[in-house]
């Protein structure tokens, strides 16, 4: 008898235990995006308000995945790149990985406790050994949709809403290949930070905050529309 009140305790417990470490996970996020944003407003302060953002070339990465030119620079699109290397470039740091670089304490803040992939593990390992590329768990916008890019005013999105996000959970439900499957938390909720250090976890119903293989089909011409609908979404929370 007594082992069978046990057994039933602990069945009880365990769906409580497992939702109380999910909050944990997902708060200890939104606290690693508040320091990259600290970060970002400092390095802004260094730099005459300007927020880091990626070098004004053609993102290889995307002419690679998709074998088409494209019109964008990578400091005009999402990107959760830290590191990168390139023919031209060599190795050089990428949107918020410059804050690797003198802005950040804890490397791990660049990561989401609550991602789903082994990323965080190996993309810290190659923080250590210097390899590139490395992945953040977090989405940067860049000048994407943010045409001024100053930290006290990125100017307005396509939609005429200031631009105010700043980091996102990167979310893409995409199950094709290995590398295209990268999940926070389950893809729901999506902790989002803000330009003015705040931040906020919201139910990403419908997918509103992640890339959906619809959005893969066209090529750079959909993801890159999915990354705008994913900014001005989280733009228009205040």
């Amino acid at each position: 008898m007594v082992i069978t009140i046990i057994t039933l305790m602990i069945g009880l417990l365990l769906p409580t235990l497992s939702s109380a470490r999910n909050t944990v996970r997902v708060t200890t996020c939104l606290s690693h995006q508040h320091q990259l944003a600290l970060g970002v407003s400092v390095y802004a302060a260094d730099h005459n308000d300007q927020i880091p953002r990626g070098p004004h070339t053609e993102p290889s990465f995307i002419a690679l995945s998709f074998g088409v030119p494209v019109a964008a620079t990578e400091d005009q699109v999402a990107s959760s790149i830290i590191l990168n290397a390139s023919s031209t470039l060599g190795v050089y740091f990428n949107s918020h990985g410059v804050l690797l670089n003198a802005y950040l304490q804890n490397p791990r803040s660049m990561f989401c406790p609550g991602d789903d992939t082994t990323d965080p593990q190996q993309e810290l390992q190659k923080i250590r050994d210097g390899a590139t590329p490395i992945f953040s768990s977090y989405v940067y916008r860049n000048l994407d949709q943010a045409p001024i890019g100053r930290i006290s005013n990125m100017g307005d999105n396509d939609h005429g809403v200031k631009a105010t996000a700043l980091l996102v959970d990167s979310n893409s439900i995409l199950d094709a290949q290995p590398d295209t499957y990268r999940t926070n938390h389950g893809n729901d909720p999506v902790n989002i930070a803000y330009t003015d250090g705040s931040g906020q976890s919201l139910r990403n119903e419908n997918n509103v905050f992640s890339l959906t293989p619809n959005d893969y089909y066209g090529g750079w011409t959909t993801i890159e529309a999915a990354y705008n609908r994913i900014l001005i979404n989280n733009d228009r929370q205040p």
